[in-house]
């Protein structure tokens, strides 16, 4: 996997191509590779007291308000491969790098430039531990993050679509988490301020309203399972 990583970097690094869906392998074959190699420095995985409780309710598959439940529902369906947390953690390590290496990749003028600052990301301190630590905000922080560009886009080509995309990549981070529901925030502004600027207000009201619905509805949707 490392060769693999290393010639798809120096392909994409040299120019020969840049064509989106080999930037696309790339990004997720160096978020395995990453997500591998902190699963094994702190096999099988990271706990806090809150990650015990959520993985004893996906072993009973019985799952309570204490928090949101998704989490533990992706647990419990790790564990019809494997009781240990090692492949929860590799899965949960590699959406969460593939996450940044998507926000990059949407915000970074060229693929040179994209390819240093997945290497400067890759020497943060402070997402080592986050990799393999089974913890709902790390899923909470994934999906956050996906939304930021996806408003950056709305703003500059005014575009409805990518503010969709951002209140969808909200909604999934607010079923992890829900307070998380408070950057419903973001998308209602950029769509009042920016996108439909010239709409009508009775259209703005609209808009705000499907934002919302689209943000709170999966959320309650598996709270009430």
């Amino acid at each position: 996997m490392c060769l693999v990583v290393f010639l798809l970097g120096t392909i994409l690094w040299i120019g020969r191509s840049s064509r989106p869906w080999l930037q696309h392998l790339f990004l997720l074959f160096l978020a395995l590779l990453v997500s591998l190699f902190w699963m094994a420095v702190f096999f099988p995985a990271l706990m806090s007291n809150d990650s015990l409780y959520q993985w004893e309710q996906a072993l009973t598959n019985e799952y309570t308000a204490r928090h949101p439940p998704a989490t533990a529902m992706l647990m419990h369906l790790s564990q019809y491969i494997t009781t240990s947390p090692a492949l929860f953690a590799l899965i949960q390590g590699w959406t969460f790098w593939s996450a940044i290496f998507c926000v990059l990749l949407m915000v970074m003028p060229s693929t040179r430039l994209w390819l240093i600052a997945c290497l400067v990301m890759l020497c943060n301190p402070a997402l080592w531990t986050y990799t393999s630590v089974l913890w709902k905000d790390v899923w909470t922080a994934a999906f956050a993050i996906l939304s930021v560009p996806f408003l950056v886009k709305a703003v500059e080509f005014r575009s409805s679509r990518h503010l969709l995309w951002a209140a969808a990549s909200i909604a999934l981070a607010t079923c992890f988490r829900s307070n998380a529901a408070t950057m419903a925030l973001a998308p209602v502004l950029v769509g009042v301020r920016w996108v439909w600027q010239r709409y009508r207000i009775w259209r703005k009201a609209i808009g705000t309203i499907v934002i919302l619905l689209i943000i709170a509805v999966p959320s309650r949707l598996f709270n009430a399972l």
